[in-house]
């Protein structure tokens, strides 16, 4: 059963916050979606609000642990370094 916080309604601006990426991104997802997968979304009112419950089966469903077949990048130590480094540099 599916508690109050899974159904409660988000706009797009909360739900790019909540994943940390643009208005912009969310809106991709929703009409283009990530490897055949779009996001659920609803218009009320003339705006698009998502929920929480379709938002997470999204996200599981995108990941590296949705698709198996796919096999995992390789993190070397220098692969994380050279990450590090671009995140100090672009901050």
């Amino acid at each position: 059963m599916s508690t109050l916080t899974e159904q409660a309604p988000m706009p797009l601006a909360e739900t790019a916050a909540k994943v940390r990426v643009s208005r912009r991104t969310v809106v991709r997802w929703i009409r283009e979606g990530v490897n055949h997968v779009v996001l659920r979304s609803f218009r009320v009112g003339g705006r698009r609000i998502i929920y929480l419950n379709d938002l997470n089966d999204f996200l599981d469903s995108i990941t590296i642990e949705g698709f198996p077949d796919q096999p995992k990048p390789i993190r070397t130590p220098a692969r994380r370094t050279i990450s590090a480094l671009h995140v100090m540099i672009y901050m």
